[in-house]
């Protein structure tokens, strides 16, 4: 029997299409995700706005962190209806 080790070593994507994101944050669509993330896209020149994966994370642990208050989450959940 054969066995060999294979190591990777893949650096996750910081910058993130909108689609990406959305999903990311667990989203199922990027309509819902534009419209309940204040975390704005960066455009690198090209023409396509990404999201900073680093930014989205401190949003998510604002969340995590009690920094919303209950009628602000209770509004975003009821946007994603």
């Amino acid at each position: 029997m054969v066995s060999s080790i294979v190591h990777l070593n893949i650096a996750p994507k910081r910058m993130l299409t909108v689609e990406e994101a959305a999903q990311t944050c667990g989203f199922q669509n990027k309509k819902s995700f534009t419209r309940c993330c204040p975390v704005k896209a960066i455009d690198l020149g090209d023409g396509k706005p990404r999201y900073d994966a680093r930014d989205l994370d401190k949003w998510i642990d604002g969340h995590k962190q009690g920094q919303k208050s209950v009628s602000e989450i209770d509004s975003l959940i009821a946007q994603l209806a």
